[in-house]
């Protein structure tokens, strides 16, 4: 069942309804849309610093749902390249790239 490929698709149409259009043949707004996922990692940042952890897991659903945007704009299919790259990092070994955290 492709639930997170079809949660980006809706995600899309509804960002598309409010506006937000994101034309990502153009690599500014591409790098504009990737700089809004890392504001909101930012954001996640700042609520965890003033203590407030309901306002973190906030700002974390806002990355993915603007992830899922971009990946719906990108024309990935979410379920199959999660599932990918999970399998890859199972494979890896402890620790690679040998970096303490």
């Amino acid at each position: 069942m492709p639930l997170l490929s079809n949660l980006a698709r809706e995600i899309e149409r509804i960002s598309n309804e409010h506006g937000f259009n994101w034309d990502i043949t153009d690599h500014y707004k591409l790098a504009t849309a990737l700089a809004l996922i890392h504001s909101e990692v930012s954001e996640a940042l700042e609520a965890l610093r003033d203590g407030n952890t309901e306002e973190v897991a906030e700002e974390l659903i806002d990355v993915i749902i603007r992830s899922l945007d971009l990946l719906a704009r990108l024309n990935v299919n979410v379920d199959e390249k999660l599932l990918q790259k999970i399998q890859v990092n199972k494979n890896r070994p402890i620790k690679h790239g040998h970096k303490y955290f």
